[in-house]
């Protein structure tokens, strides 16, 4: 008998490309067991653009991203009833 594992799907938010890689592999190293799929965005808008678009289980968000602020993202989403779980 083979157990289905569903993907949990991730978007990282974040303006280093090298803080999301060493994020992602912690990550993959931390949840071996757990079938992820990441996805990530390195500005405001495509951010904005991929979560109203596609599914995610979860977000992790940059406090800071370019000249914009995370918490200003969130507020967008949630104001289009856009409720995928943010941590910062």
């Amino acid at each position: 008998m083979t157990m289905h594992q569903e993907k949990v799907k991730l978007l990282i938010v974040d303006d280093d490309p090298g803080f999301t890689r060493i994020l992602q592999h912690l990550i993959l190293k931390g949840m071996e067991k757990i079938n992820c799929e990441f996805d990530t965005s390195s500005a405001f808008s495509e951010a904005v653009s991929k979560l109203q678009n596609n599914f995610y289980d979860i977000c992790l968000l940059d406090y800071r991203i370019n000249n914009a602020r995370g918490i200003e993202l969130l507020s967008i989403l949630r104001a289009e009833g856009i409720s995928t779980p943010v941590i910062f």
